[in-house]
């Protein structure tokens, strides 16, 4: 289970940054 979290923070964080790329 903490693995698959990991993956999912993983994921929320490269969207996030993506959005702060686009601004």
């Amino acid at each position: 289970m903490s693995e698959n979290n990991e993956l999912c923070c993983l994921v929320c964080n490269n969207e996030m940054e993506k959005l702060l790329v686009k601004f």
